[in-house]
């Protein structure tokens, strides 16, 4: 398209463009609100990070300008998205620009794809939704184990995940002036003042996109309040004083803690999670130290294969 074309269909946006950041030389790191820019020090590009909250008409003019900067500037290589194919497709499917499904649930990622110049390459760089449920399911067992063990070692491994999830989230990484906090995001009047919009868009979108995983969880939670007026309670000791479960709680708990405890494999970053071809097993090889089902066949392959932006 010619560039005076390109302009013009942008410049809805040139107004929100003054709220991002001049695009400083690309060796200076620097830090505009929620969006880090830095080189990457492994391939030397330059890139911008934003981070959102996601559904908030903040994150939403935050990226969209910060994209439109970039733009302008002619620095703009592509736009990495956090999702994957599967979730993007359905996302362009129910809401398409125009649409008032799209306004109604108006996203910092259409935003920012959409103030692009046409032919900018689009990057869907978050793990897939499909290999995203399998990893959650085994986190979540493998910290039921972990909770039903604190005697060999479970509690210390929750404490350590704890400890470096405050690290990595809330403290940050990186140097003082560098790096995003959640200071970053709690403290920004904009992203507060719009977060009942964020709450109310969240769930409205993920029951329209993914009723089959809604209706199920609602059902489970349904299922799990309504649970201790079925079971038989137990009673208070006369002399203790204490609590003393029934038999029928004590199965439920049991059932509970057993259905979840089987094994597991570990999903940690750096581990590697393989599958024998001989009896199907996935087993990982764990610098981390967690525990895991080993097999001794010594012919393996990986579960996922890891796909090259």
């Amino acid at each position: 398209a010619p560039p005076r074309r390109l302009r013009s269909r942008r410049a809805p946006l040139a107004a929100r463009a003054s709220s991002a950041p001049d695009a400083p030389s690309p060796s200076t790191p620097s830090k505009h609100r929620q969006a880090l820019r830095f080189r990457d020090a492994r391939t030397g590009v330059d890139v911008v990070l934003v981070g959102t909250m996601h559904y908030n008409p903040a994150s939403i003019e935050l990226a969209s300008s910060t994209v439109v900067s970039l733009g302008d500037a002619d620095r703009l290589g592509a736009v990495v998205l956090e999702t994957c194919p599967t979730r993007w497709a359905k996302t362009l499917k129910f809401q398409p620009k125009g649409s008032p499904m799209r306004l109604l649930l108006d996203n910092e990622f259409q935003a920012a794809t959409e103030a692009a110049p046409r032919k900018t390459r689009v990057v869907l760089g978050d793990q897939r939704i499909e290999d995203l449920s399998v990893s959650a399911k085994a986190q979540f067992k493998s910290t039921i184990e972990d909770f039903a063990s604190p005697f060999t070692g479970g509690w210390h491994r929750l404490w350590d995940d704890a400890r470096l999830t405050y690290a990595r989230e809330v403290v940050g990484v990186g140097d003082d002036e560098l790096k995003l906090t959640f200071a970053d995001l709690a403290l920004d009047p904009r992203l507060l003042l719009a977060m009942p919009l964020s709450l109310f868009r969240y769930p409205l979108a993920w029951s329209i996109k993914s009723p089959k995983t809604v209706v199920p969880f609602l059902g489970f939670v349904y299922g799990l309040s309504i649970l201790p007026s079925l079971v038989p309670a137990g009673g208070v000791d006369a002399e203790t004083h204490r609590y003393v479960a029934s038999g029928a709680e004590n199965f439920i708990s049991a059932l509970f803690f057993f259905s979840w405890t089987s094994w597991r494999w570990c999903s940690c970053p750096g581990c590697s999670s393989r599958r024998c071809l001989r009896c199907g097993t996935t087993y990982s090889r764990n610098p981390c130290g967690r525990r895991a089902r080993l097999c001794d066949a010594k012919f393996t392959r990986p579960v996922f294969s890891e796909q090259k932006l």
